[in-house]
């Protein structure tokens, strides 16, 4: 689980936990987790993957699920003086961390296994995407996740039988997560 140690991360390891082993990939651990992958803030994105494939070949060679959980939410406002760095944080929070994902289910997912992201319902209105004013840099973190994924639904670097999948809550009220 990808953002494991996040509210949304924690609910997710405590049900698949009673099933499977997993591991949580976040930059800080969840002791409820069987293995805890604890990335480095501020580290070389490239460097930092190859470590974590190193880290994930030792815990489990093939892996039934992958999911990516990590994400926030930033406020900004095309016209705000501070929106290139909040998006630059979206983007950081949700776009990269899924490319993270799908870069690793490339060689860590087994046939018939499922990769899962978190995208939001708010983006997409009619088959269209949205971008929300007080929101840009969320709403395109979000636009490219799904973007991502459908990408990823159709590709042959994906193990056979691999099951895209989103979820798209329309808001997350994270007091209201009772997995």
């Amino acid at each position: 689980v990808v953002g494991g140690a996040g509210n949304l991360g924690k609910a997710v390891i405590n049900v698949f936990r009673s099933k499977w082993a997993v591991a949580n990939i976040d930059y800080s651990e969840n002791k409820n987790a069987h293995h805890n992958i604890v990335l480095k803030n501020n580290a070389d994105p490239d460097q930092q993957l190859e470590n974590l494939k190193k880290t994930l070949t030792n815990f489990s060679p093939k892996f039934q699920a992958i999911v990516s959980v990590a994400g926030g939410f930033t406020l900004g406002d095309i016209s705000d003086k501070d929106i290139l760095s909040s998006t630059d944080k979206m983007l950081q929070m949700s776009l990269l961390s899924s490319i993270m994902t799908g870069n690793i289910a490339t060689e860590f997912l087994d046939a018939n296994s499922f990769l899962g992201f978190t995208g939001a319902a708010t983006v997409v209105k009619e088959n269209n995407f949205v971008i929300a004013d007080y929101a840009v840099g969320y709403c395109l973190s979000k636009i490219s996740v799904l973007h991502l994924a459908t990408f990823l639904k159709d590709s042959p670097k994906l193990p056979t039988g691999t099951k895209v999948f989103t979820v798209n809550p329309t808001t997350m009220d994270l007091s209201l997560i009772h997995i």
